[in-house]
Order: C-alpha cells, then sequence, then structure tokens
C-alpha cells in the first residue's frame, strides 16, 4: 500500500528522500531513462526516441516532443543510484514498444542490432561514479549479444503466460478469484485494500499495469532486489500504482519497498521542468 505521497520540488528533495527511504536495504532496481519506439518511415526501420540518437531534421519534433524526457531521467536516475546506500546497484531500461510502432512492423531488429547502451547512457553511467550494473531482459534462448532493454510489449506478452501457467499449476494465491464460463477466463485478485481488481482476462490484451507488475518481478529474479524504484511519464502514474501492488499479492515477491517517481514527459529540457509536477509514492508491502 501507498504508505507516503510527497511533491517534490528539486532534484534534491528527491535524493534526500531515497537516501532516506533506502537505508537497511540490500540491492535496488531503478528503471529510468524510459523511451519510445518511432517508426521512420524513411529509413524503414525504428529508432529510439532519445534526443541525441534523433539527429535527421525531420525528427526536430520528436526530440523536442518527447527526446529530451529518456536523457533527463536516465542521468537523474544514475546520479540518485550513486548517493544511496544500498551494497547493490542495478538499472534497467523500459521501452514503449507498442504505443507508436505501427501494426504489422517487426520490433525484433531493433533489439537485435542495439545491444549497447547510447553514447549519452554511457557516458552518465560512467560519470556516476559508482558501480551500477545494467540488466538485460532473460534469455529466451539463442545466442548473441544481449540487448539492455525491456521490451514492454514483451513484458505484457510474458506476463499472459506468467498468469496462464499459474492457472493451469494452481499456484493462484489463495484470495485470487478464478472464474470460468463459455470459453472465457477471468481472474480477479482482492487488493490490499480488500478490492476486487481484474488482473486476467483471456479476452483482453494486457496493459500498462500488469507490465509493471512483470517488470518488477523480473527486477527480482535477475537482481534479487528487496527495492525497486521507477521512473516514469506522469500520464502512466494510475496504471503504474496499480501495477505496483500486485507482484506482493500475486507471485509473493520478495521487493518489499516500491518507489515511484512521476514526471512530466512531454516538452522537457531541463531537470526543472521534470520536477514540475513530479509525484513520489513509497508503497510498502504489508499484510
Amino acid at each position: 500500500m501507498i504508505t507516503q505521497t510527497l511533491f517534490p520540488k528539486s532534484v534534491s528533495e528527491v535524493r534526500d528522500a531515497l537516501v532516506a527511504h533506502s537505508k537497511s536495504f540490500k540491492s535496488v532496481v531503478m528503471q529510468c531513462g524510459h523511451f519510445l519506439l518511432y517508426y521512420d518511415i524513411v529509413e524503414n526501420r525504428l529508432l529510439p526516441g532519445i534526443s541525441s540518437e534523433l539527429t535527421g531534421s525531420r525528427h526536430q519534433r520528436l526530440r523536442d516532443e518527447l527526446g529530451h524526457f529518456p536523457e533527463l531521467t536516465w542521468k537523474m536516475g544514475v546520479d540518485l543510484l550513486a548517493a544511496i546506500d544500498v551494497p547493490d546497484r542495478n538499472v534497467m531500461i523500459a521501452v514503449n514498444d507498442w504505443q507508436y510502432v505501427p501494426d504489422g512492423i517487426d520490433r525484433s531488429p531493433f533489439y537485435v542490432e542495439n545491444t549497447v547502451l547510447p553514447q549519452y547512457y554511457q557516458d552518465a553511467l560512467d560519470q556516476a561514479g559508482a558501480q551500477i550494473k545494467v540488466l538485460s531482459p532473460e534469455r529466451r534462448g539463442g545466442s548473441g549479444p544481449e540487448s539492455p532493454y525491456f521490451s514492454e510489449q514483451t513484458l505484457r506478452n510474458q506476463y499472459v503466460r506468467h498468469i496462464k501457467d499459474m492457472i493451469r499449476k494452481g499456484m493462484l494465491p489463495p484470495d485470487a478469484e478464478l472464474s470460468e464460463k463459455e470459453g472465457l477466463s477471468v481472474c480477479n485478485l482482492t487488493d490490499i485494500l480488500g478490492e476486487d481488481r481484474e488482473i486476467y482476462c483471456s479476452t483482453k490484451n494486457a496493459n500498462c499495469a500488469t507490465e509493471v507488475t512483470e517488470m518488477i518481478d523480473q527486477a527480482y529474479r535477475l537482481a534479487n532486489c528487496d527495492l525497486f524504484i521507477n521512473i516514469f511519464p506522469s500520464v502512466c502514474q494510475q496504471f503504474v500504482e496499480v501495477g505496483s501492488e500486485i507482484p506482493y499479492r500475486l507471485f509473493n515477491s520478495p521487493v518489499s519497498r516500491i518507489i515511484n517517481i512521476a514526471m512530466p514527459a512531454r516538452r522537457v529540457s531541463s531537470f526543472d521542468d521534470l520536477m514540475d509536477g513530479a509525484q513520489y509514492s513509497v508503497h510498502d508491502m504489508v499484510e
């Protein structure tokens, strides 16, 4: 449940809050540097919506609209990780590869071709002055270099398979209600406030909340983390807050504290812009 909500006005306020809220934790994973994929019809390929990676004059509008949020939140994120006293520090990058990718466009070449961080990201990581590991998604077979990016579409698909497997094995928690009628399967979970939430429906696609649930669970499996921090666009806040409550209830996730930092993503060009309307919430997983 959300145990504290703050409305910080500066990066230093965020840093002070994180320092206070990360005491005694052993391993942290932070999601930051989030960006979208943009289909460039001229080059016939998907490009990362990151300002320094969009070099064509035709990309100016995208750079201005959404291209600076990834770099600003990455720089802020790795500097914040360097400032907190947690022995094991990890970072991961979620990619919005569904919202602006046209139907029929194959996403996989982007992840095959992009196996290293953009130069801006690598430079900021080096300058942070701390040992921070960059997580890569769980391998599903195959060989070759790993991409450092977590596909949101893949997370959604993995969540659906995760739930189907739990249903098949009878591993749903006792307070999860499963109903089946005329080939339709629906699973509801009683949240920590006693309200029923639909967490799976066989006729519906997974959504932003469920991809957050899967991302947190994978962060634990990859880094054995007990603290998860997520820096994300404010427009996603409702889904992120809901998705943050599900891993503990559904997967019995050992991640005991989740800190969500919502920030404006459009037409931002400075840290001050990010802090204009930022919201910081702490989820503590308690019975």
